[in-house]
């Protein structure tokens, strides 16, 4: 029975790994209302290797705490190996390798200096950088109409344009290739083990235990098929966070925002219901069903399933761009009843380690029906509703925003939904804030 649920849920690899597409659009309205980022003075920009040099020996004790609480807290992490651990050994020329390999990241990732600019954002005689050069992906399919802008080391930025530019960068290729079975040097050498989920054939199928957290799936899918749960977003979510707290504490800001940012990418992404659940419109009577025709050699029930599921979260994820680009565009992002952003006054929660796994991503796993349901009544059914269709190909997905405008559907149950999960992201990413800027001063 496990080895043939392990088919069906395997086969999920198809599904987008991305949660939220362009997470700056989300992320600018919400932060820059925050008075902690609206006062802060501009701060010189700091290359990657610099930092590191600066914080060598703190470092190690950060990292050696984070991997001492991943041990203690994630069940099925799998430890760093020996070899791999972080020593301040002074030596500048491979500094940015052994940090890179401490925190298990993909050794291609560019990790240069630059910012992503939002919809409009004039360039300001800045250089225009191809996607090629902030991203090692060979297709880059979703970073269409973004301009990236070089920074050079010792300019001065104000932290609100790096933390936004950091929340989209773990999408650009961090976690690309980090298993054994991805046929990567990385792979060979990290210890994560063959990948639990997804596809490790695809560069961005190999990074979706990394984005997404199914920690609420029903009790007889965790029990036929435990692997599901192996994510390590959670992982990536407290480690950016110690490191983010690092920087600060030892005045090294650049670092302390981008990491931030970083992190804030992976709590964002399970503030998407697509990313809690496996396939959220599919009951588990409908799984065990499925799972029972496969057996048989009658797959078309599961391949219709998966298809329905792929092209819904791809639907959603363009449909939210669309209506936020348009809000830049229209220079309306500050009015915007789209993300209603907490108001800096009011009380925020606090935030522990645990909140991800415990709170975000079970809110977001009761929504996923539901968000489910909706999206198959308001988009085209060719869209979302004809299992036919391969909708990442279909040229006609890029005018779905124009296409609901013209129908006679409304989109207002469906807007309110999502501005419901931004509102998490708003509400929880804040408290993340606060917590690492606490945490910084101590």
């Amino acid at each position: 029975m496990k080895k043939y649920l392990l088919l069906i849920l395997w086969s999920f690899c198809v599904l987008p790994t991305s949660g939220w597409e362009l997470h700056p659009l989300m992320a600018d309205p919400i932060f820059r209302t925050m008075p902690e980022l609206s006062r802060r003075d501009s701060i010189p920009v700091v290359t990657l290797h610099d930092f590191l040099m600066a914080v060598e020996d703190s470092l190690s004790e950060t990292l050696a705490a984070t991997e001492k609480w991943a041990q203690a807290s994630i069940e099925w992490y799998h430890p760093l190996p020996r070899d791999l651990v972080f020593q301040p050994t002074g030596n500048r020329n491979d500094i940015t390798l052994r940090f890179i390999h401490a925190i298990r990241i993909n050794p291609e990732a560019k990790l240069i200096n630059y910012l992503q600019l939002l919809p409009g954002e004039a360039i300001s005689g800045r250089t225009i950088l191809p996607a090629q050069a902030v991203t090692p992906a060979k297709n880059p399919k979703f970073l269409y109409n973004v301009t990236f802008v070089a920074l050079d080391s010792g300019s001065v930025i104000d932290p609100l344009s790096v933390l936004v530019t950091a929340t989209d960068e773990p999408d650009h290729g961090l976690d690309i290739g980090l298993y054994a079975d991805n046929q990567t040097p990385a792979g060979a050498i990290y210890g994560f083990g063959v990948q639990p989920f997804g596809n490790p054939n695809l560069d961005y199928g190999s990074q979706a235990p990394f984005h997404m957290g199914f920690f609420h799936e029903a009790r007889i899918v965790n029990a036929l098929a435990p692997y599901l749960q192996e994510s390590y977003v959670t992982y990536r979510i407290e480690l950016y966070r110690n490191l983010s707290s690092l920087a600060f504490r030892l005045g090294q800001d650049y670092w302390g925002w981008r990491f931030m940012g970083w992190g804030l990418h992976y709590l964002a992404d399970l503030t998407q219901p697509y990313h809690a659940r496996a396939l959220p419109g599919t009951s588990t009577l409908k799984m065990i069903t499925m799972n029972a025709l496969d057996i048989l050699g009658f797959s078309g029930m599961k391949d219709r399933a998966i298809q329905l599921v792929s092209n819904r979260h791809t639907a959603l994820e363009v449909y939210e761009r669309q209506v936020l680009e348009n809000v830049y565009y229209a220079d309306t992002v500050k009015s915007s009843n789209y993300i209603e952003v907490k108001a800096p006054d009011m009380p925020l929660p606090e935030y522990a380690p645990n909140v991800p796994r415990q709170i975000i991503s079970r809110i977001s796993a009761a929504n996923a029906r539901k968000l489910d349901r909706m999206i198959s009544r308001t988009f085209p059914d060719k869209f979302v509703n004809d299992s036919a269709i391969e909708l990442g190909d279909d040229p006609e997905l890029y005018q779905i925003l124009a296409i609901v405008k013209q129908s006679d559907v409304t989109t207002t149950p469906l807007d309110a939904l999502i501005t419901d999960e931004m509102n998490t992201f708003a509400t929880y990413g804040q408290a993340y804030l606060h917590n690492i800027l606490d945490s910084g001063r101590k």
